[in-house]
């Protein structure tokens, strides 16, 4: 003979209690949400509901859960977290299914219908950071420089920590890898070697339109500081060479595959006779 037993309504909401708690209480770092894609110049990629081509960006739930954002944060400025915050009072639009994705529109237009942020992203360059409830613990973010029309930024494959341009722009799915082509390694007027004059180096590469950045000191290009800053250089003219000098360059393009890193040493005679000897 089965005995069914009844579980008192105080210890039901206890569980129930507790569970919400549990999911509510995890930690920013714990939350698999990333910044998955963005646009800051969108020409004719992708229209809102109100057929404008605005800003936009993509949030990509990697849990295998689903995960309300109502009460989040969303900003393009880390110093001021809270500048937009997810509606509390729509789950069924704020809610992202495991694996799933939710489009954002940075836009300032936040009297639309739709999900409308109250700033506009920078095709300038800027950053972008999802914060947790409290408004303070950081989520995730993505800090990218000159942006490109109608080429989107993000990771590839989705949710990695490689981030790069993207010629085909999914919004709301997953991320395409492809590169419009392969930007041309760069090469210098000068061949590496010794030397016993001062000269003057030229950099160049065959891919029209794309910049080329060095460093003087053996850092390669990209590289950033502790400070999240860049340790290279633009290039802009001919550098003036007068002692032992390493060059290392690497030419890039908005939604083109960046070239390999090319380095050129040139040593001076002298420098190497000045160095000190030892035993």
């Amino acid at each position: 003979m089965l005995v069914s037993k009844r579980i008192p309504m105080i210890s039901l909401i206890v569980v129930v209690f507790v569970a919400g708690f549990a999911d509510f209480a995890l930690s920013a770092d714990d939350i698999p949400l990333v910044i998955n894609e963005l646009m800051a110049s969108n020409n004719s990629t992708i229209q809102d509901p109100q057929g404008q081509y605005d800003d936009w960006i993509e949030i990509y739930n990697f849990g295998s859960s689903a995960i309300n954002v109502g009460g989040m944060y969303l900003t393009d400025d880390l110093s001021a977290p809270t500048k937009w915050r997810f509606p509390t009072n729509n789950p069924s639009a704020t809610t992202i299914p495991a694996h799933g994705y939710l489009l954002i529109w940075a836009d300032n237009d936040t009297d639309d219908a739709g999900m409308h942020a109250s700033f506009q992203l920078s095709a300038g360059g800027e950053e972008a950071g999802l914060f947790s409830t409290d408004g303070d613990s950081l989520i995730d973010s993505i800090t990218f420089a000159e942006q490109t029309a109608d080429i989107s930024y993000g990771r590839y494959p989705d949710a990695s920590d490689n981030l790069q341009f993207m010629a085909t722009p999914t919004p709301g799915e997953e991320n395409n890898g492809g590169y419009i082509d392969v930007v041309a390694d760069p090469e210098f007027s000068q061949r590496r070697g010794f030397y016993d004059a001062p000269f003057s180096v030229s950099i160049t590469t065959e891919t029209e339109g794309a910049i080329i950045y060095y460093t003087l000191t053996g850092s390669e290009p990209g590289t950033l500081s502790d400070r999240g800053q860049r340790v290279d250089s633009m290039y802009t003219g001919p550098l003036s060479t007068t002692k032992t000098t390493c060059i290392r360059a690497q030419a890039i393009k908005a939604g083109w595959k960046s070239s390999n890193i090319v380095t050129c040493s040139y040593i001076f005679l002298d420098d190497s006779i000045k160095q000190p000897r030892y035993p």
